[in-house]
């Protein structure tokens, strides 16, 4: 686990080359098909599950994640083989970790088609006559329509189980001066990387501002600086700040995390080699100080 900018998926990946676990990624927007340079997926998406399940224009949930992830993990345990959980979304490691017991299912397609086909309007008023004492922002599309899909095809709580690993969880937690450099420097190459090109080609595919993909941080600014509709500082500017408010409470989630045995700083080269040997002997039997 870690904010954006703390150098886990370095970290993941080195772990992976030293020891053969397979990555599994925890981010949720690296997700999303055609979100490549704006979530930062990694380098080689072939040395990872769980990248690219959906087009942007599709919901996506930690039931869905949490439903595809014990699929994975359960085949790795099956085949021997032990895996490394990476990523940014909190929620995701915490519901996989701890075990939840009411994460609801991922809807039915039928259903989630006839939902989504909805207008808002419809969406709102269908729901009411369903369940009008539903407590939610009725002004929210996106939340609406999720309630309304949970309503029409509640399902069965998908009770999360892990198959009998050694589990460590653990975080690289730099502080906030020292991320924000990092966070400065990732957004420039982002921007010099194809991000502008990446967020066009969205728009021309017809991904708008409503579609759940574009929660991602930064891609509508970066839509409007590739049309020329808002300079560049500005554009930095703007991803800065929301990257800087999702770091702080990224750092604020790993102070609650339950079961978090090891939360290193990870500096530097020196810090980040001293926490790999200490997970490659975690891996190999020895268990962590």
């Amino acid at each position: 686990m870690g904010p954006t900018g703390s150098g886990k998926s370095r970290l993941a990946e080195a772990l992976a080359d030293e020891t053969g676990l397979q990555l599994i990624n925890a981010d949720a927007f690296q997700v999303y098909r055609g979100m490549d340079v704006g979530t930062n997926k990694p380098a080689d998406k072939n040395r990872y599950r769980l990248l690219d399940l959906v087009d942007p224009d599709e919901e996506f949930s930690v039931g869905v994640w949490l439903h595809e992830a014990l699929a994975v993990l359960a085949e790795c345990h099956e085949s021997g083989q032990g895996c490394i959980v990476v990523g940014g979304t909190g929620l995701y490691v915490r519901a996989l970790f701890e075990e939840y017991a009411e994460i609801g299912p991922p809807p039915d397609p039928a259903t989630r088609d006839r939902v989504r086909a909805l207008e808002p309007r419809e969406a709102v008023e269908e729901l009411r006559r369903l369940d009008p004492a539903a407590r939610l922002d009725w002004s929210n599309p996106v939340r609406v329509k999720r309630a309304l899909e949970r309503r029409l095809a509640p399902g069965q709580a998908i009770k999360v189980q892990l198959p009998p690993f050694r589990k460590l969880k653990t975080a690289l937690d730099p502080p906030l001066d020292v991320l924000e450099p990092r966070i400065a420097s990732r957004i420039d190459w982002m921007l010099d990387h194809g991000w502008p090109e990446e967020a066009l080609a969205l728009a021309e595919a017809g991904i708008g501002p409503e579609d759940p993909g574009m929660r991602a941080i930064g891609y509508q600014y970066v839509m409007e600086f590739a049309r020329g509709d808002s300079p560049r500082s500005a554009t930095v500017d703007a991803v800065f700040r929301d990257t800087r408010q999702y770091t702080k409470r990224q750092k604020t989630w790993l102070r609650t995390e339950p079961s978090l045995v090891h939360v290193d700083s990870a500096l530097d080269e020196d810090d980040l080699q001293a926490l790999l040997a200490r997970l490659v002997n975690f891996v190999y039997g020895q268990e962590p100080d």
